[in-house]
């Protein structure tokens, strides 16, 4: 089995958790053993690892993420896409409509609380837009030149969006083709390498 370890708080990652209703605070970790050495199998610790001959060589990742998810519904038996309106109206909209802004109107409340924790814990969120499949997004990260906290942030904007969706009775996935008739979401990372 693995050892235990233990985990230190990551300098900077302290931020409020608004979607609670006591105050509460978060903080990302990561593993180093006894000795003050990192454990190797973390995987922040994975990721310095495969970065190393990229620093070595003199180059500097620049990273942003896209996550792409389906806000969800619950019917009582399974969860299916949140379907949007047609516009003026209260008729399901199916099908393809990639980039609708009819469809974030209809989640402006999600996307304003989405916008208020990313303020709130700091994660660098840019665009949204709506995806090829009904209830299907997709919210973009700055680029930052620093692949782990580039992580970081893409590991918290998937906390917030669940958090988001849940306060207006929604789920959120991530999953990579979570229903058969429908697009999958996928994670598009982004990466440059700069050079002095």
């Amino acid at each position: 089995g693995d050892p235990d370890v233990k985990s230190l708080a990551v300098p900077g990652s302290l931020a409020p958790v608004p979607w609670v209703t006591l105050p509460t605070a978060q903080v990302l970790v990561e593993m180093h053993n006894f000795d003050g050495s990192l454990y190797p199998r973390d995987p922040r610790n994975v990721l310095r690892s495969a970065l190393q001959p990229l620093l070595d060589a003199g180059l500097t990742p620049v990273i942003a993420t896209e996550l792409e998810f389906y806000l969800v519904e619950h019917d009582g038996e399974r969860f299916r896409p949140r379907m949007p309106r047609i516009p003026g109206s209260a008729q399901p909209q199916p099908g393809l409509q990639y980039a609708m802004m009819e469809d974030l109107y209809e989640v402006d409340d999600f996307l304003a609380d989405l916008d208020a924790i990313c303020i709130a814990q700091d994660i660098p969120a840019g665009a949204a837009l709506s995806e090829f499949s009904p209830g299907q997004f997709e919210v973009n990260l700055q680029h930052v030149a620093d692949p782990i906290l580039a992580c970081d942030h893409a590991v918290l904007l998937k906390r917030a969006i669940k958090a988001a969706a849940s306060r207006h009775g929604l789920g959120a996935t991530f999953m990579a083709k979570p229903f058969v008739d429908t697009a999958g979401s996928g994670l598009h990372l982004h990466m440059s390498l700069l050079d002095s």
